[in-house]
């Protein structure tokens, strides 16, 4: 591994992470498709904990706005309740999903099934905004039932090719959530469990012998400076359009491997 690997695999990530296009799906597909060593759960996880901290510092305001209440902000509140069933469920079945489901083809068929959720919820959230009379997507406050279906959605996350911004997002949509709320709501969300993940597997970096920690360290300042502008661009993007052209490249890209790994691979 390399300085090149370390900053397309930083690109790569903080791209991925908040794009509804899977970052746990890119990072097993990129060694793959390269002919690259595979990096490892543990270098993906400080990568995970760079995009944490990139929410944290784009969402600093809110952040301490809501720490600063801890006692009595229904945010904060909302956000480490909604964080409870992903946890639970990592830690439970974590091992489980990374040994069993980690795999291209696992992948594919995530990017396809997601895919088509989020297909049918720009179409039924498209029919709704004809109804309004201002021709505006309805926005709903993210109160507790949104709050549980997208806590619930964020669960499926942990299979890779998912997306959790994709698969998070989707849910608040269902519930009429505007899309801007929801892929805020999203990102805040994303915090605790990323931290979480990233931490547990902190260790095993820490103590392998055999810790470039050059390439991480590039990986991981590259992840945190493409992740602050790819938040801020979605953001601005999904004011004025849908999912949908997330959801043709995440079909393209099924298409794509499935067929690297048939007839090529």
């Amino acid at each position: 591994m390399n300085i090149i690997h370390a900053l397309v695999l930083g690109v790569v990530q903080g791209v991925t992470e908040f794009l509804p296009i899977s970052s746990s799906g890119h990072l097993i597909l990129l060694p793959d498709l390269l002919g690259w060593q595979d990096q490892g759960l543990a270098v993906d996880a400080v990568l995970h904990l760079a995009t944490a901290l990139a929410i944290l510092i784009y969402f600093r305001n809110e952040w301490i706005r809501m720490l600063l209440k801890w006692r009595t902000s229904q945010s904060l509140r909302k956000i480490v309740i909604a964080s409870i069933p992903a946890a639970v469920v990592g830690l439970l079945f974590g091992d489980a999903i990374e040994s069993l489901l980690r795999s291209p083809w696992t992948v594919v068929v995530m990017l396809v099934m997601v895919a088509l959720v989020m297909w049918f919820v720009e179409s039924r959230y498209a029919e709704i905004t004809v109804v309004d009379t201002n021709k505006k997507p309805p926005i709903v406050p993210i109160d507790w039932p949104e709050v549980f279906i997208m806590s619930v959605a964020q669960v499926f996350a942990l299979i890779p090719g998912t997306s959790r911004s994709g698969i998070t997002i989707s849910a608040g949509m269902f519930r009429n959530v505007n899309r801007v709320n929801a892929a805020k709501f999203s990102f805040l969300l994303g915090v605790p469990v990323t931290l979480g993940a990233g931490l547990v597997k902190l260790p095993d970096l820490i103590s392998a012998t055999d810790t470039d920690w050059l390439f991480v360290g590039v990986a991981a300042v590259t992840t945190f400076v493409v992740a602050i502008f790819v938040m801020r661009w979605l953001l601005n993007f999904l004011k004025g359009h849908t999912l949908k052209p997330f959801v043709i490249y995440r079909i393209a890209l099924a298409v794509v491997v499935a067929a690297f790994l048939l007839f090529v691979k």
